[in-house]
């Protein structure tokens, strides 16, 4: 869900508790369904990570022990997220689907947005991406770098197509 699409959702929310006399919706819902976007984020990402982690908790160990491992991978995957990793998740909770092309031999890849999938900005892509350490390059205003990972993603807006392509020289 794009930030346009909660702005929308609260707006028709508030038209309907307007007419029933309710109290509008806020700040505080928005920051509540931004707040379950990356929480649907993170639940893919940990989903497909977790295989990673399977071997922390051995058999026979106790309860508290295995609980302690299994919080800490949360914690590691939570963190990589944080600093831009897994891009991939967050692209499909914005309706992007990966595209087959030759580019991922390259490690670039392609992700489409149908045309007929709620608008989504640049500004809205900007404010999204920036939660997860991709930040606007300021001589591209359509390329978002990773300053942990030396990621670039460039977004073509025609077609909303989108690339991202690994760049090595950046990493540190």
């Amino acid at each position: 869900m794009t930030d346009s699409e909660i702005e929308t959702q609260i707006l028709a929310r508030n038209d309907l508790r307007k007419s029933a006399q309710l109290p509008l919706l806020d700040a505080q819902e928005r920051a509540r369904l931004r707040s379950a976007r990356a929480n649907r984020v993170f639940e893919r990402c940990f989903a497909s990570e977790r295989v990673r982690f399977d071997t922390l908790v051995k058999r026979g160990e106790g309860w508290s022990r295995g609980l302690g491992k299994w919080v800490w991978a949360r914690q590691q995957v939570r963190k990589e997220l944080q600093h831009g990793q897994h891009l991939r998740y967050l692209l499909e909770e914005l309706g992007f689907t990966p595209a087959s092309d030759q580019a991922h031999a390259e490690r670039r890849r392609t992700y489409e947005r149908p045309a007929e999938a709620s608008p989504l900005t640049i500004a809205d892509l900007t404010s999204i991406l920036a939660e997860y350490a991709w930040h606007n390059d300021q001589d591209q205003p359509a390329t978002f770098v990773n300053r942990h990972t030396g990621e670039i993603l460039d977004v073509e807006t025609g077609g909303f197509v989108m690339t991202a392509r690994h760049d090595e020289s950046a990493r540190s």
